[in-house]
């Protein structure tokens, strides 16, 4: 249903790059249509429906004999969420969208089959501390990937545990893969008694995709000159980058041993300007890092602020709690592991 204009999401009607969420906001469409025998405007003319998808009020139920009270408003709440005319306000994945709607067949009296759950846990959507970041992220990597112009080869960022770090990677993986963006995901890790353990790791996933042999493949343990090593990452880089764009993410940067820190600088001075060729590196706060990485571009992750943590109160529980919302973060400090973990 999602490619009729009736249930398009606003931004496919943009021309945007559309994800999975604009499935979501389709299913919230044909649920009202389900549970209201109607369309939102039924009869309407294709110009008043488009406007009304981009710039309409949210999608709500009215009341009637058959539907009212609590009830009423905890299916208004699932409506408007999969129905959010901005995307990052809507459930994450349909697992998450099929568990509240659990609760409304529980809520109205209904069976499920969630096992010995009662109320299952429906994670709120993520707060402004990581949508704005995975939006001006996607934005630099689009302009180096596939616009052509000039950027940043290599992000840094920085966070405490539980920050957002590994989930804001994540993010940015499926949705640089929808636009045709190859992706590859790596993570240092300490104690690893191998040389250039993470790069043969990460090369490897970069040599079954494009078809060429493995740069380290042959490369003598101990004894090679490193800066030969880092040129011959780097050339290999920029061939695979010509079958399609490359994007590297690696975790735990933190972990990462002389070798590897020496590595990543190497490349971030050396590839060229034009390659379409990216490094996101995801680590602890840590000076010594961003020094030894020769201070890269750096996105800190941001604490969640309390209006964050009221508004997750309100999607988790359905109902409002300021003074909840304020005790989490007083709690937690604004960490979103943290506070999911007390939500």
């Amino acid at each position: 249903t999602s490619g009729t204009v009736a249930y398009l999401a606003p931004e496919s009607l943009r021309g945007e790059i559309v994800d999975r969420r604009a499935d979501l906001y389709a299913l919230g469409i044909t649920l009202f249509q389900l549970l209201a025998g109607r369309l939102p405007l039924p009869g309407a003319s294709l110009h008043r429906v488009i406007n009304w998808h981009l710039e309409g009020p949210p999608l709500e139920l009215e009341e009637d004999p058959f539907l009212s009270g609590p009830l009423l408003e905890r299916i208004n709440r699932v409506l408007g969420r999969l129905a959010n005319r901005d995307r990052r306000r809507r459930y994450p994945s349909a697992g998450e969208a099929a568990l509240a709607l659990g609760e409304l067949i529980v809520a109205a009296g209904g069976k499920h089959d969630l096992g010995d759950v009662e109320t299952p846990f429906v994670p709120p959507a993520p707060g402004e501390n990581l949508t704005e970041l995975v939006a001006e992220l996607e934005q630099v990597l689009s302009q180096r990937l596939l616009l052509g112009e000039q950027g940043p080869p290599l992000v840094l960022l920085s966070g405490e545990p539980g920050s957002g770090k590994s989930t804001l990677l994540t993010e940015l993986a499926w949705r640089c893969q929808l636009s045709g963006v190859e992706v590859m995901r790596g993570e240092f890790m300490g104690g690893d008694p191998r040389v250039f353990g993470a790069w043969h790791d990460l090369l490897s996933l970069v040599a079954g995709f494009c078809g060429m042999a493995h740069p380290l493949l042959h490369q003598p343990a101990h004894g090679a000159d490193p800066y030969s090593v880092f040129q011959h990452i780097c050339d290999y880089l920029v061939s695979a980058s010509r079958t399609a764009p490359l994007l590297l993410l690696l975790d735990s940067a933190q972990e990462a041993s002389d070798e590897d820190r020496a590595a990543l600088r190497f490349l971030r001075h050396t590839l060229p300007a034009t390659a379409p060729v990216m490094f996101v590196i995801a680590g602890r706060d840590d000076e010594t890092l961003a020094s030894d990485l020769g201070h890269p571009t750096a996105r800190p992750m941001a604490e969640l602020a309390e209006g964050d943590l009221a508004r997750m109160v309100r999607d988790a529980s359905g109902r409002e709690d300021p003074e909840l919302g304020r005790r989490i973060h007083q709690h937690t400090g604004g960490n979103p592991r943290f506070a999911l973990q007390v939500l």
